[in-house]
C-alpha cells in the first residue's frame, strides 16, 4: 500500500488548503463534532472579492487611483479659525451670517496652505496682520457634519477692531471662563486646553 502524499498546490498556502479540505468534509453544515463555528461561505467570497479588487486597484495609473479615492471617500470641509489672545481675554465677533459669537477665521481655499488661510481671514475681518505658526494648535474634527477646523493662536494689541466690511458687526475681549463650552469658539478654546 502506497503511503499518502499531501497535494501540493502551486501559489496556494497551507491555511488555504486546510480550509478547503475543512469545506469539503462537511464543516459548512457545521456537522464535524468540535469543528468549532460554522463556516461562512459568504464572508469568504466578499474577501476575495475584497483582495481581488485590490489587487486589480494597485495596478491602475497613479492618477486614476487618486480619482477613484476621491470619489469614494467622504469629503469634509476645513477651515481655519485664529484663537486671539490680550491680556488673558479672547477676541469674539458677532458675524452678519451667525447667530452666535464666533472666532476669526473662515474656509481654507484650494491651494492655500492653512497658515495663508489663518493669515488672509484675519486680515480681511479685523484689518490687521498677525503672525501665525506655521502648523495650526489644535485640530476639531466635526464628523456629524464633516468639517475640520484648524485652530491658530496669536496675541494682539486691545485696540484691535473689527474691519467695516459688512461681515463683522463687532468685536468683543471676553473672559475664556465666560465663553459657553458647547459654542465652536469654546471647543476651540477646549482643545487648545487639552493640547497643553
Amino acid at each position: 500500500m502506497a503511503a499518502l502524499q499531501p497535494k501540493v498546490e502551486a501559489g496556494v498556502s497551507f491555511s488555504t488548503r486546510r480550509r478547503r479540505a475543512g469545506v469539503v468534509a462537511g464543516r459548512c453544515a457545521g456537522t464535524r463534532p468540535g469543528a468549532g463555528p460554522p463556516y461562512d461561505a459568504q464572508v469568504t467570497i466578499e474577501r476575495e472579492l475584497r483582495a481581488t479588487g485590490l489587487r486589480l486597484f494597485a495596478h491602475l495609473p497613479g492618477r486614476v487611483r487618486r480619482t477613484l479615492v476621491r470619489l469614494g471617500s467622504t469629503s469634509y470641509t476645513v477651515g481655519c479659525v485664529a484663537v486671539i489672545t490680550d491680556r488673558g481675554r479672547v477676541l469674539l465677533l458677532r458675524q452678519s451670517h451667525r447667530d452666535d459669537l464666533s472666532l476669526p477665521g473662515g474656509l481654507l481655499r484650494r491651494g492655500e496652505s492653512p497658515t495663508e488661510c489663518a493669515h488672509r481671514e484675519v486680515a480681511e475681518e479685523l484689518g490687521v496682520d498677525l503672525t501665525f505658526g506655521p502648523q495650526p494648535d489644535a485640530v476639531l474634527v466635526y464628523g456629524a457634519v464633516r468639517r475640520i477646523d484648524l485652530v491658530f493662536t496669536a496675541v494682539a494689541h486691545p485696540d484691535v477692531v473689527p474691519s467695516p466690511d459688512g461681515e463683522v458687526l463687532a468685536g468683543l475681549w471676553v473672559a475664556p471662563q465666560d465663553v459657553p463650552g458647547d459654542s465652536p469658539a469654546g471647543q476651540a478654546l477646549a482643545a487648545l486646553s487639552a493640547q497643553r
